[in-house]
């Protein structure tokens, strides 16, 4: 396991519970966006990449056959298999892994998703990769993550607030690099939705940096700084992010983008 594998380990495996609760996770607009792109049918071997908190694996057992719920985090795949016997649900099984190194067979899954966690990845390019090794001729790949500005000041202030919120996070990508590295990693029928311009975000009212913070353990001062560069930013950029003062908090816009191809 490389380093930098190991600091996300270290990083989140004692926020699980956190993951699980988070409303922006357990409710947010690309999880529907998933499913209905999807379209899960009964006989569907669906494995879920960097599972998290378990939302979008929870969310397709009921109309599968089989998920396996996959994380770098043993603790997050331990929660997700607990909170899968809670809800009576049979059908789900774990793997710890990195994303650049799925453990199974090729073509032994019908769908591959993965929301909100490809920013941390240490190559995109191999967990896609992995992802079109391991599904099914004309098998279905949705995947969501954090949509990068193609304005490159907009851009920098992104992976900023994202490096300072948790130093695990590795980088995002506009549309057209994320199509870019799916055709690169052999799908086609590749469609991508969201991003910067559609202003695509997971809950209408935006995001609070308090809660975003508390949620990921941010230290005092990059929170501190946080707050501070979404304060002072410029007016145009002010607006591009959706940026609201609310008294001690911020509240700002994480935009989102929805992948989908076929293998």
């Amino acid at each position: 396991m490389c380093h930098m594998t190991r600091d996300t380990v270290r990083q989140f495996g004692p926020l699980a519970r956190d993951y699980a609760l988070s409303e922006s996770h357990a409710r947010g607009r690309t999880l529907a966006m998933l499913a209905l792109r999807v379209q899960p049918r009964a006989t569907d071997a669906v494995l879920d990449v960097a599972t998290g908190g378990g939302h979008t694996a929870l969310a397709f057992a009921p109309a599968v056959r089989l998920v396996v719920a996959h994380d770098v985090s043993r603790s997050m795949v331990q929660q997700t298999l607990g909170r899968a016997r809670d809800a009576g649900l049979s059908n789900l099984r774990g793997v710890v892994s990195p994303a650049e190194c799925i453990p199974f067979a090729a073509e032994c899954f019908d769908v591959v998703t993965c929301r909100t966690a490809a920013h941390h990845f240490d190559d995109l390019g191999a967990a896609l990769r992995e992802a079109r090794r391991v599904l099914r001729s004309g098998g279905r790949l949705a995947w969501t993550d954090l949509a990068a500005a193609t304005d490159p000041e907009l851009r920098a202030l992104q992976h900023r607030l994202e490096v300072l919120h948790d130093a695990t996070h590795r980088g995002t990508w506009t549309p057209a690099e994320w199509r870019d590295a799916l055709e690169g990693a052999g799908f086609r029928e590749i469609a991508i939705e969201g991003g910067v311009d559609e202003r695509l975000t997971e809950l209408p009212g935006g995001t609070s940096a308090a809660e975003w913070c508390e949620r990921s353990r941010t230290p005092p001062e990059a929170q501190a700084e946080i707050l501070r560069l979404l304060r002072e930013a410029r007016q145009t950029t002010r607006e591009a992010l959706g940026v609201r003062d609310e008294g001690d908090d911020v509240r700002f816009c994480l935009y989102k983008l929805v992948a989908t191809a076929r293998a």
